[in-house]
């Protein structure tokens, strides 16, 4: 039964700016508990009250990440993705945080549009996701300093590093390259 006075997608819009702006770490619960604000329950109450208690006991702690002291204006971005992550569409979930000199900038999770046929699909979306977020970070930042190039996209799985830095195509990748050729046209 939901409580008349009580309204959980309040909670979660201000749970998620929160979150967004100084604790990145729960940035995914927080966005997977945004997709039941229409159809929420106390089960979700729960969880969203789970991630505040996280918040609480561990504002002590903090994200320690070396400056660039050089002269450059450096930026990079890191990408993951989980291969078929959500139990209920099998889609996977995109992870992106963007550095600028050394120091995070901001991060993004995301719900894959398509289902992933493998992990390297899924790592090459993920890639193209961030590459899509470091561009529009590159693009503001120019207006005001020079950015050292190239920008790096960091990547942890081979086949999408190899897929993306030299567009390598095998027979076991080929379903896959067709259908990111075909989405681009």
């Amino acid at each position: 039964m939901k409580p008349n006075n009580f309204h959980y997608p309040s909670m979660t819009s201000e749970l998620g700016w929160c979150v967004q702006l100084f604790r990145t770490d729960a940035l995914f619960a927080t966005n997977l508990l945004k997709r039941y604000n229409h159809n929420w329950n106390n089960g979700h109450v729960k969880l969203a009250i789970r991630v505040v208690k996280y918040l609480h006991c561990t504002k002590h702690m903090i994200i320690h990440r070396r400056f660039n002291r050089g002269g450059g204006h450096v930026i990079h971005a890191e990408c993951d993705s989980d291969f078929a992550g959500d139990k209920l569409t099998r889609k996977s979930v995109t992870g992106c945080n963007i550095f600028y000199n050394g120091a995070f900038l901001t991060g993004m999770s995301k719900q894959q549009e398509r289902i992933a046929t493998s992990v390297g699909e899924a790592e090459t979306i993920a890639a193209a996701y961030g590459s899509k977020a470091v561009l529009f970070v590159h693009r503001v930042l120019k207006e005001f300093v020079t950015v050292e190039q190239p920008i790096k996209v960091w990547l942890d799985n081979n086949c999408a590093r190899k897929y993306c830095t030299y567009d390598v195509c095998s027979d076991r990748t080929k379903h896959w390259d067709v259908d990111l050729k075909l989405q681009v046209e």
